[in-house]
């Protein structure tokens, strides 16, 4: 099988966060056959490892995608290549660079360019809570360094924006709707926060870009509200982190816009939200949506040397499995074909002589050899 080929393999076989299953028994098939050994975890991530002793480099790229939308034009599941294009759903997040991930290691394994030993992950459940099944591969494999498989125009990315989900409760007093003075209104309150946060100081980092908030979600109690003045509601935010910015902090910046709900008499209150998410495997993963933004250090000899060999190339301005790593203070940089703004649209695709460039550019990464802190990697 060539490399276009198990791309094709992947981008036809259904993966959507939490059936994850056959695309990582298909990757871990396919590394077998290319002499990796291989391992699945029990939160369901396949890991690939070529070579031996230290450094620990990780690649990792995420089998899941999000469901298609109904504006695609072609079958999302169909694997076609068309004007030099491979079309279908994850083509560009992120089957096409896994596919290239798995071939370019291989490729520098082979031919016995690995100085120390390689990790190849294929994680689940990315597209729904970044870093908490690669959690499960980081704590297996003790990375020294990590390389991140996103579209990245095929050029590295040294930063990245993070991602805050908060949500803010509500509580008003219900009463009937042809008496409303007698209530609290819940839903009129959360509008006003929503009102208010319109003229929110954004906070910029001149590489990241602004550290925008959204609001994606409001919902009432009870519901259906008929005939009704609602008692709660609950708004949801997204909010796209910079760099030092932490939990506490932007929780805080919230607070002062709670204010025209509680003029109306109701009570507001902010926090980050929750997840609980089962990987196909059965294991749950649980935590808070706080996923910090980071900037990676140009000295740090895995990244200078990174630097020397790639070209480098605009900051990610969404959130990955980076995040993770990153936050365990590992050297970590993001690369992959395709163009990110193409990710999760409709007709999604990458450009194939991309991932061929992919590849190798990959098996360049697998074969720098880099020092670590108490080691000998000569």
């Amino acid at each position: 099988m060539t490399m276009l080929e198990f791309a094709q393999r992947l981008v036809a076989t259904s993966s959507v966060s939490g059936d994850e299953r056959d695309v990582v028994g298909s990757c871990a098939e396919e590394m077998r056959s290319l002499g990796l050994a291989v391992e699945v975890d029990r939160a369901g991530n396949v890991l690939g490892i070529a070579g031996a002793g230290r450094p620990h480099l990780l690649f990792d790229a995420h089998a899941d995608t999000v469901a298609a939308s109904t504006d695609w034009t072609r079958d999302p599941l169909a694997a076609d290549i068309a004007d030099g294009r491979l079309y279908g759903l994850g083509a560009c997040d992120v089957k096409g660079s896994l596919a290239a991930m798995i071939y370019g290691v291989a490729d520098a394994a082979r031919t016995g360019r690995v100085p120390g030993t390689v990790g190849v992950s294929v994680s689940t459940c990315e597209e729904v809570i970044e870093g908490a099944a690669l959690a499960h591969v980081v704590d297996r494999f003790a990375p020294d360094a990590a390389v991140i498989v996103e579209p990245s125009n095929g050029r590295m990315a040294l930063a990245q924006r993070g991602r805050a989900e908060l949500v803010i409760e509500i509580e008003g007093h219900g009463a009937h709707a042809a008496y409303p003075e007698r209530g609290i209104n819940a839903l009129v309150a959360a509008a006003k926060i929503v009102a208010a946060l319109e003229a929110r100081p954004v906070p910029h980092d001149d590489e990241l870009g602004d550290g925008i908030l959204v609001a994606t979600e409001i919902r009432s109690e009870p519901y259906p509200g008929v005939s009704i003045v609602p008692s709660r509601s609950r708004l949801r935010l997204d909010r796209r982190l910079l760099p030092g910015e932490s939990a506490e902090l932007v929780i805080a910046e919230l607070e002062p816009y709670l204010a025209p709900a509680r003029t109306l008499g109701a009570k507001a209150t902010v926090r980050l939200s929750s997840f609980t998410v089962e990987t196909y495997t059965g294991v749950a993963l649980g935590g808070q949506r706080f996923f910090a933004a980071w900037r990676a250090d140009r000295e740090q000899p895995f990244i200078a040397a990174a630097c020397a060999v790639l070209p480098v190339g605009s900051p990610a301005a969404f959130c990955t499995n980076a995040s993770e790593t990153v936050a365990r203070g590992i050297p970590t940089l993001i690369l992959g074909a395709g163009d990110p703004e193409l990710a999760h649209q409709p007709d999604e695709y990458v450009e194939v002589v991309d991932l061929e460039h992919a590849r190798a550019a990959y098996a360049t990464l697998a074969s720098i050899s880099f020092p670590v802190a108490g080691t000998n990697t000569n």
